[in-house]
């Protein structure tokens, strides 16, 4: 996505989710960006990975490139 700030997908996983070691810098935003993306009109959710204790990763697609 040249010329574009915004990404055309995200993958945000709900806290405490199973793999993401809690020390690394994606785990002290993730809840936030999570939060942020569900609120805001720009993406969509079109799927999740859930792991062992059902949280999961969060799949979002952006609605428009424009």
């Amino acid at each position: 996505n040249v010329g574009n700030e915004s990404a055309a997908f995200a993958i945000v996983s709900e806290e405490g989710v199973f793999g993401i070691k809690e020390e690394l810098p994606n785990a002290l935003f993730s809840g936030d960006i999570l939060e942020y993306l569900m609120k805001g009109n720009q993406y969509s959710v079109i799927g999740k990975v859930e792991d062992p204790n059902g949280l999961a990763y969060v799949i979002f697609q952006r609605l428009s490139l424009d």
